[in-house]
């Protein structure tokens, strides 16, 4: 039996515009992640969304309980659907996944 899931990572606000660690090119990168998203939803397949929040004293960004830390609209998972949250710069130690 194959297992099938997209995993979206740090698709975050603090990467986009206005954000506080802006990156070039987010909104082409979120518009390929809409895309998979999208038909992985279509076909009833699993979606795996994490975000980064960073504990770390003196961060810059992906702050708990900011905007900038919150997933970006064009791939947030619809109201009651799990999120996972890491709190280092990696999916693979993921800890916590909660409701949104």
């Amino acid at each position: 039996m194959a297992r099938t899931a997209l995993v979206l990572v740090d698709i975050q606000n603090d990467y986009f515009p206005g954000g506080r660690m802006e990156l070039v090119g987010p909104d082409a990168a979120a518009a390929q992640a809409v895309r998979l998203l999208e038909q992985f939803r279509r076909q009833g397949l699993p979606v795996i969304h994490v975000r980064h929040e960073s504990l770390r004293p003196n961060a810059a960004f992906f702050l708990p309980g900011t905007d900038g830390a919150r997933l970006h609209e064009s791939v947030a998972p619809p109201p009651a659907r799990p999120w996972c949250s890491s709190t280092i710069p990696t999916a693979s130690a993921t800890r916590t996944c909660k409701p949104s």
